[in-house]
């Protein structure tokens, strides 16, 4: 019996910049949109580390903010494309 390979760091890291592009897509698309971590979780199908490694990641590039009622909405401004 074969066992199926677990996937590497690479794999990990391309899912996560693939989910940080379609989340910061979704924001750009409905700038008005906020979320809490359930419903984000919920709508983008992320488990609790996934979300802490995307939503951490835009919120460290100031794409997005982390309210203080616990919702995570786009910053105000435009969003720039790094590198695009």
């Amino acid at each position: 019996m074969q066992q199926a390979a677990s996937p590497s760091r690479a794999d990990s890291s391309v899912k996560i910049q693939d989910l940080t592009a379609r989340v910061k897509h979704e924001y750009r698309e409905l700038p008005g949109l906020i979320l809490t971590r359930p419903q984000a979780q919920r709508l983008f199908g992320l488990d609790s580390v996934t979300f802490d490694a995307v939503f951490g990641a835009l919120v460290d590039a100031g794409i997005l903010q982390c309210r203080s009622q616990g919702t995570y909405a786009r910053r105000t401004g435009p969003i720039v494309d790094a590198g695009a």
